[in-house]
């Protein structure tokens, strides 16, 4: 049985019942986690517009953060005893045959343990795709398009809470790989993402060089935040210096940012020190 999960947050209800349509063709149920919406009729009608028992909505009356929605898309999908689960985000939308890929790119790692699979997404202008190449214990996999091998991992892996946002994939990855299970990317296009505002800042004779997602400040915090927390935990600075990297081409090319950004910022990492560490998803939890 093939599984899929989506957490809303204030989705674009047209986009959801597009991607629904892409999406269900294609595996046995749907499973919604509402994060507290405020369009939540919206959301009623396109389910109700289906007029299916294979869309399952959980609603919650509070934004717990997505780490606690995927744990319950997790949980779901092993209460119904679905053999893999695909998670995507409220701005994906899966191409055709996504699921039968992956299942024949499983077929040909069938003697392996295989936690996790996750395939390239189309974002702009997308290159050949045989040129893509397969690739092995990337933990740095996106949640959208992740194909989850639920027997595998429940009850060992899950999503740490405490993260709310931001860092939660690759910690859920680093999980899988501590218990020795594999992780892979499949090297074929699997489905559309949209990606936040861009603003371009950087361009050489009409081409643009740079250009940086524009991020609230919010998720600023949480960035600088979980940055550390994820240091701590898996004792890998590879985290912070990508973050610290990032918001010195924010505050070099994109001036305006700084007065925002580096409030937030400074709040999420001196934060960062007050949060015990979460180690039940470890094979070997560090002291």
């Amino acid at each position: 049985m093939i599984s899929a999960g989506i957490v809303l947050y204030n989705p674009d209800t047209e986009f959801l019942k597009q991607s629904l349509k892409a999406l269900l063709p294609q595996v046995d149920n749907v499973c919604l986690i509402d994060n507290a919406s405020e369009n939540k009729s919206e959301i009623y009608q396109v389910i109700n517009s289906f007029n299916l028992d294979s869309i399952k909505l959980i609603v919650n009356n509070e934004n717990a953060g997505i780490a606690y929605a995927l744990n319950q898309i997790l949980t779901y999908s092993n209460l119904i005893q679905a053999d893999w689960l695909l998670t995507l985000d409220q701005d994906s939308l899966v191409q055709d045959l996504l699921i039968k890929k992956y299942k024949f790119f499983l077929s040909s790692h069938s003697d392996e343990r295989i936690g996790l699979v996750n395939c390239y997404p189309l974002i702009g202008t997308p290159r050949n795709e045989q040129l893509l190449i397969e690739k092995e214990n990337d933990v740095m996999l996106p949640t959208s398009g992740s194909f989850i091998n639920v027997p595998l991992v429940f009850g060992k892996v899950s999503f740490d809470s405490k993260m709310f946002i931001d860092c939660v994939d690759y910690d859920f990855n680093l999980s899988i790989r501590s218990y020795g299970y594999k992780i892979y990317l499949a090297p074929f296009y699997g489905f559309h993402h949209q990606v936040g505002t861009v603003s371009p800042t950087l361009s050489f004779m009409g081409k643009k060089l740079i250009t940086f997602q524009k991020y609230s400040s919010s998720r600023i915090y949480y960035q600088a935040r979980n940055s550390v927390y994820m240091m701590r935990k898996w004792r890998n600075s590879y985290f912070v210096r990508h973050f610290l990297e990032r918001m010195l081409m924010y505050f070099i090319f994109h001036p305006s940012c700084i007065k925002s950004y580096g409030k937030s910022a400074i709040n999420g990492l001196v934060d960062s020190t007050k949060i015990s560490i979460n180690y039940s998803n470890q094979n070997k939890p560090q002291n």
